[in-house]
């Protein structure tokens, strides 16, 4: 009776024991797909800022950048600025100290500190709701360039003018510095 006693509690003890392992295990596992979805946020956060660092530095070997002459490359005279980011705040800052003033800035937050401080001339769109037509603005200058072939599929479908991501201007940029 003993021994049975005894084997019982043995097997009750290693149930019991089985099944914290069980709990734990389903524990780590659900924490190991939150770990994975953060590791998938990460990396891609990782890629976006990849994009700029290369962008910036393109920008930087460029040197001075005569924007007038970038775009009448091509045919603009008169551009918006899509995404008022950090790339966004320095193109239109550039595109300043030459006197060229974008007609509009299309941004998901039109309501930022940097859009209301710096347009007493420049017309603000919230970027779903874009209604600019060749007549307004020549070409869309497209600032996330990470999310370029997104925007301008959006875009192309509310709009008629040009979409070009800041990217490639700058590539445009590059390529007339060494012709």
């Amino acid at each position: 009776m003993k021994k049975n006693k005894r084997s019982m509690t043995m097997i009750f003890f290693a149930v019991f024991v089985l099944l914290i392992e069980a709990y734990r295990n389903k524990k780590l596992m659900k924490n190991a797909g939150f770990l994975e979805k953060k590791v998938g946020q990460l990396q891609g956060k990782k890629e976006r800022l990849d994009t700029y660092y290369d962008l910036l530095v393109n920008w930087i070997k460029c040197g001075k950048i005569i924007w007038a002459d970038i775009l009448n490359t091509y045919g603009a005279g008169r551009v918006a600025i899509y995404g008022m980011g950090e790339l966004g705040e320095l193109l239109y800052d550039a595109l300043s100290k030459e006197n060229i003033i974008p007609e509009y800035i299309i941004d998901t937050n039109p309501n930022s500190y940097y859009v209301i401080k710096h347009n007493s001339e420049t017309k603000i769109l919230a970027g779903s709701n874009v209604d600019i037509t060749k007549k307004d603005v020549d070409m869309i200058i497209v600032t996330p360039v990470f999310q370029f072939d997104t925007i301008k599929d959006n875009l192309s479908g509310q709009t008629d003018c040009t979409i070009v991501s800041l990217k490639e201007i700058l590539e445009v940029a590059e390529s007339e510095r060494y012709s």
